[in-house]
C-alpha cells in the first residue's frame, strides 16, 4: 500500500527489466505448483513484470532447466533484475564446500522420476542435481550490474 492508503503500482518504465523465474520439480507437489503460479500472477498483477517476462520451468530435467535459464540469460541487459522462485525436490546443504547452498534435484533424465529428499541427503554431493547458487552464478558471471533474488521454499 502506498502512503496515504492508495495502491502502490510499479510504473511501466520500471518493470521492463524484471524477470520472474518459477521452478517447480515434483509432479506430486500440486500445491507447490499452485503457489508458484500464484507468485507469477501476483508479479504480473502488481506491475512488476509482464506475462512474457515470467519463465515457468515445471517438472523438468536438469538439461531443460539449464536450457531455459540460458535462454533467459541471453535476454538480460545491464541493470535487469531476476526473481527466482524454487520449490520442489532438493535440500539445503549443512556442511562442506556447499554449506548454505540449495541442491535442486530435478527429474532424473534416465528414469523420468525423482530421488527422494532422504536419498539426496544421504548421497550429498554425489546426487545428480543442480546447486542453485552455483548454476545461477555460472550462467550470470559475465553479466554486470544484475540483481538476483532467490526464494527457496
Amino acid at each position: 500500500t502506498a502512503p496515504g492508503g492508495g495502491r502502490a503500482v510499479v510504473m511501466a518504465d520500471e518493470r521492463k527489466g524484471w524477470y520472474v523465474v518459477l521452478i517447480v520439480n515434483g509432479p506430486d507437489l500440486t500445491y507447490v505448483l499452485d503457489d508458484a503460479r500464484l507468485v507469477g500472477e501476483a508479479c504480473v498483477h502488481c506491475g512488476l513484470c509482464t506475462r512474457d517476462q515470467v519463465v515457468e520451468i515445471f517438472d523438468e530435467t536438469e538439461t531443460v532447466i539449464i536450457k531455459k535459464l540460458e535462454e533467459l540469460v541471453a535476454k538480460l541487459k545491464e541493470k535487469d533484475k531476476v526473481f527466482v522462485w524454487y520449490s520442489g525436490h532438493g535440500y539445503g546443504c549443512q556442511d562442506g564446500q556447499h554449506k548454505g547452498y540449495t541442491l535442486l534435484i530435478p527429474k532424473a533424465e534416465q528414469f523420468g522420476s525423482y530421488l527422494s529428499d532422504d536419498e539426496g541427503e544421504d548421497l550429498g554431493d554425489t546426487v545428480n542435481g543442480l546447486w542453485l547458487e552455483d548454476t545461477l552464478f555460472n550462467l550470470l558471471k559475465h553479466r554486470t550490474k544484475l540483481t538476483v533474488w532467490c526464494v527457496v521454499a
